[in-house]
């Protein structure tokens, strides 16, 4: 959730409008340190309730990306909406 952590000196880890607070870094921090996905949830529920008391931004669109690999490369290419399953990546015959 790095578009959400607060950006230290120059770096703004994705989150371009530098909103953030001490505590939603808390709780993200925790989030994803604990091993027990319905605390871990518990935490991300809290933490997304403190980003939108706060006005951050909202993504609007997806943003078009492009991908070029060599010919014959199978099942890569551009992310978008979905993730690569490296597993069926693969080279045609």
């Amino acid at each position: 959730m790095a578009i959400y952590r607060a950006p230290q000196g120059d770096n703004v880890f994705g989150n371009y409008s530098k909103l953030s607070t001490p505590e939603i870094d808390t709780l993200l921090r925790k989030a994803a340190a604990t091993l027990d996905p319905a605390q871990a949830a518990e935490l991300y529920n809290q933490a997304d309730a403190r980003i939108w008391e706060l006005g951050h931004t909202v993504e609007l669109y997806q943003r078009p990306s492009i991908v070029a690999v060599r010919k014959g490369l199978a099942n890569y290419g551009a992310g978008s909406l979905a993730s690569i399953v490296i597993t069926s990546v693969g080279w045609q015959k």
